[in-house]
């Protein structure tokens, strides 16, 4: 029976375990490996080159993971509040700790729930 698809490329053992020991020794994440090895700039890039399921055992990062990233990737909906929390932290000379910040942020009227 033929196969569908594109052919997928093999790497050797000895490849794969120099990518494992790179990630490990200079503490990699997936992007780094991506930009070091194939010299993408993205992970789409590498998708369309290489099956998600050979990149994601080199990896080791679970399916799962990958897909909750790429649906929750941004600043996330806290921008505003986590740049006052900076902003006050330099001003006090960053000798605040939570607890003066919290404060001061329910000063602000930022409310109990945010804080």
């Amino acid at each position: 029976m033929k196969e569908k698809g594109r052919k997928n490329k093999k790497y050797s053992p000895e490849f794969k375990i120099a990518v494992i020991m790179d990630m490990r020794e200079n503490h990699l994440g997936y992007r780094e490996v991506t930009r070091k090895y194939w010299g993408l700039k993205t992970e789409r890039e590498l998708r369309q080159k290489y099956p998600l399921k050979e990149l994601l055992k080199l990896s080791k990062l679970p399916r799962s993971t990958y897909y909750y990233y790429r649906h929750h990737k941004g600043e996330g909906k806290y921008k505003l509040e986590k740049q006052e929390i900076l902003n006050l932290f330099e001003l006090n000379k960053q000798r605040y700790g939570y607890r003066r910040i919290t404060a001061l942020l329910r000063q602000v009227c930022l409310g109990k729930g945010i804080v």
